[in-house]
């Protein structure tokens, strides 16, 4: 049985959780390793996580603490060449994306990018190792999961149940918590699901044959997730869509912390940054803001590239009201004549997007969307041409 902990800070002042876009990447799931080594005989696969703000964009883990991202997920580092006291078991995402941690069987915690550290299991006489990890809304705290399904809280992280001293079927793989933190899921290794506080059921693979489940990554809505299976695939229910392409293994440093390993990271070759020519094209959607006031403007922009040179194939809105206008400003070297373009009424606006496509820009440009309508509050975006990657696309706070 776990023995339950709960830890407080206080709260973050003056600082706004920073909204990345919502990347949607079509074809199928591919693990794209330095070298050509494939992912089975390097390590295997324990866990993962989702991106907090993207349906499709998530990480995996080896044992090895190896860190395998998708779908535009941020490579920061890995623990590969580290000596652990305890193999990786599973891993969690920072809310802005820019993070994340690992967690060895021990209930050793390893942060890297922007997670912090808030305790961890690494002293502590556990009945069942941990399996899991799932971190808070706000990223100040998280749990940890033994396999007998009992819950560590760390952090602003609540309790809200556990399986402790029940029997179960299959031992517990995994967890994953709700959007607004009141709740959260356990995920069993034959695939059964099993949710506390807020957290809704939406299906899951008990039963089925030949089922062999690692882990559980919650969409960003709270209302769908995915079973990862050992053998990278990905099972969706709820609003989770299909397993994005372009996987990619990230390598680094990153800080240790709880006794799960020595030293402070390990090193290995540069991370590969996803196949560096797309020619099939890949969408990024602008995330529609929760506020009453915002336009919420439906924004799709697709993409193709090669190497440092980017093209953009077509851009799509809807829900705009009729006065919205538009402002575009590009700033870079590779920027193409008219740096700033603007649109006032819905038929100018759609003009305008029309123009746009076949556009082409170089790794380094910024381009900046000024979107607004009477009535409204407006909003901006910043996108981000990158070299062999899928642009980053950010609103900007106001």
């Amino acid at each position: 049985m776990f023995r339950m902990r709960e830890h407080s800070i206080p709260p973050a002042r003056g600082r706004r959780p920073l909204r990345r876009v919502l990347v949607t990447v079509l074809g199928a799931l591919t693990l794209a390793l330095a070298g050509g080594v494939s992912a089975a005989a390097a390590a295997t696969i324990v866990g993962g996580a989702q991106d907090p703000a993207s349906a499709s964009a998530f990480w995996m883990t080896g044992s090895d603490g190896g860190v395998y991202s998708f779908g535009g997920a941020g490579a920061y580092g890995s623990l590969l060449g580290t000596s652990l006291n305890a193999p990786i078991v599973g891993m969690a995402a920072t809310p802005d994306g820019e993070g994340y941690w690992l967690v060895g069987g021990d209930g050793g915690i390893f942060n890297f990018g922007d997670a912090g550290f808030y305790g961890s299991a690494g002293n502590v006489h556990l009945s069942k190792p941990v399996v899991g990890i799932a971190a808070t809304p706000d990223g100040k705290g998280y749990w940890l999961v033994g396999g007998d399904g009992g819950v560590f809280n760390y952090g602003d992280a609540g309790f809200y149940g556990s399986l402790g001293g029940k029997t179960l079927n299959a031992p517990i793989v995994g967890i994953a918590g709700t959007p607004d933190g009141k709740g959260y899921w356990l995920v069993g290794g034959d695939g059964g699901v099993f949710n506390f506080g807020d957290a809704g059921f939406y299906g899951s693979e008990a039963g089925q044959v030949g089922t062999s489940i690692v882990g559980l990554l919650s969409t960003p809505d709270g209302k769908g997730y995915r079973l990862v299976g050992s053998n990278e695939a990905a099972h969706a229910f709820g609003d989770a869509g299909p397993a994005p392409a372009g996987g990619s293994r990230s390598g680094g440093s990153g800080s240790g912390s709880g006794g799960s390993g020595s030293g402070s990271g390990g090193s290995s070759p540069p991370p590969s940054a996803g196949p560096p020519v797309v020619t099939v094209p890949r969408t990024t959607t602008l995330p529609r803001p929760r506020n009453r006031r915002a336009l919420k403007i439906r924004m799709a922009i697709r993409w193709t590239w090669n190497h440092s040179a980017t093209r953009l194939t077509s851009v799509t809105a809807r829900s705009m009201p009729e006065r919205t206008q538009l402002t575009l400003h590009c700033a870079g070297r590779g920027c193409p004549r008219g740096r700033t373009l603007h649109a006032s009424g819905r038929r100018a606006l759609h003009r305008l997007l029309r123009r746009l496509a076949g556009r082409r820009y170089r790794a380094g440009d910024h381009l900046t969307l000024m979107l607004s309508a009477p009535g409204y509050r407006p909003e901006r975006a910043t996108v981000v041409i990158r070299n062999g990657r899928i642009p980053r696309v950010r609103l900007l706070g106001r």
